[in-house]
């Protein structure tokens, strides 16, 4: 064989490893993005029925079941934003509420208002609806929150 074709084969061999690692980055990449969505939108749907059912029938028992989901939405957020890709992607699109950056804050808003203030207020009393009365924990604020992650409440 001649040199032309032996190197005409190494390059073709090169460019055909770079392809399989590309086509093996798109796929694990692909899998975890559906996931993820798979598992916020279980999720957020389980956390709007409890939150629901939570004020409504006054029922506190909801808020494990809030956190676990919320639990759940953190775990797959922040393996997706360990991958490259998606963490680009993610940046990029402008209809996700949560970005990489902003998921700290987040979570740190989720634990004020329900770690903190429904919890608190679950613990004392178990009624939500005085804790919106006394002022201890506001609809706005709920609102507000749920508006700047695009939460639909």
């Amino acid at each position: 064989m001649n040199k032309s074709g032996s190197v005409f084969l190494k390059i073709l061999m090169v460019v055909g490893i770079i392809l399989l690692v590309l086509v093996v980055i798109i796929g694990v990449s692909a899998y975890q993005a559906s996931r993820v969505v798979r598992v916020i939108t279980e999720e957020g749907s389980k956390i709007e029925i409890s939150s629901r059912l939570m004020a409504e029938q006054k029922d506190c028992t909801k808020i494990a079941e809030i956190e676990e989901s919320m639990q759940k939405i953190e775990k797959e957020a922040v393996i997706a934003c360990k991958n490259p890709v998606l963490n680009l992607v993610i940046g990029k699109v402008g209809t996700i509420p949560i970005k990489c950056e902003t998921l700290p804050e987040f979570k740190e808003d989720f634990q004020r208002v329900f770690a903190t203030n429904v919890k608190l207020y679950c613990d004392s009393s178990g009624k939500i609806n005085e804790s919106i009365i006394n002022g201890s924990i506001s609809r706005e604020e709920l609102m507000a929150l749920a508006q700047k992650y695009g939460i639909k409440v």
